[in-house]
């Protein structure tokens, strides 16, 4: 079973996916967890993937502005 994981933090994950019952399963071949980082598919030079609050309410929302050039390359 692959599993795909999105984030803005890789780095941060990388400990709890390699610990306890999750590096097990990897070990066997039970699983695939693949970390992509979402800034690596932005167009933005500053490869920003947040966009503007809509809606007038609290907090943020990702850009649907992603380059999926990349995504198909990396398949």
């Amino acid at each position: 079973m692959r599993i795909d994981i999105l984030t803005v933090l890789p780095e941060m994950l990388e400990s709890p996916l390699n610990c306890s019952i999750l590096k097990r399963a990897q070990v066997k071949g039970l699983c695939e967890l693949v970390v992509h980082n979402l800034r690596d598919y932005s167009d933005n030079k500053y490869r920003k993937v947040d966009d503007y609050p809509f809606g007038g309410e609290a907090g943020d929302r990702k850009s649907t502005r992603l380059n999926s050039s990349h995504h198909t390359e990396s398949r």
